[in-house]
């Protein structure tokens, strides 16, 4: 099986850099990364990832706009959200539109690696069921 693509979108390079390491360390590959909404609308659609971490608060265009657009490209997309604040409105309305799951960002990493390993696998077991 090929490689699981994820792209990371967040305004601070550190959180990206963090999580490519994440990532990388799952043997799955970063295809590009966006600090901000727009960016990730359009590197969204050129890229198509499996699997899109990105960030509720970002300039230009925010996390919960970006993922209308994605969802609307793809109503399919594994998109799962980046949060520093732990809104809970903020949070139901990214799974209403149809993000996967959210992760907290100043979580240990260890811990966001389990939550991001558990997102690709449950990506891997829907592709293997179609």
């Amino acid at each position: 099986m090929a490689k699981v693509r994820f792209m990371v979108v967040d305004d601070q390079k550190s959180i990206r850099f963090l999580l490519r390491s994440i990532i990388e360390s799952l043997s799955a590959e970063v295809i590009d990364e966006a600090e901000d909404g727009e960016q990730a609308v359009a590197k969204y659609a050129e890229h198509r990832p499996h699997i899109t971490l990105m960030d509720i608060n970002m300039p230009k265009k925010d996390g919960v706009a970006a993922l209308k657009e994605i969802m609307a490209i793809n109503k399919d997309a594994m998109v799962i959200m980046l949060t520093s604040q732990n809104s809970m409105e903020v949070v139901k309305e990214c799974l209403s539109i149809g993000a996967r799951n959210f992760l907290l960002k100043d979580n240990p990493p260890e811990e966001l690696l389990k939550e991001i390993k558990s997102s690709w696998e449950q990506y891997k077991n829907e592709i293997s069921a179609v």
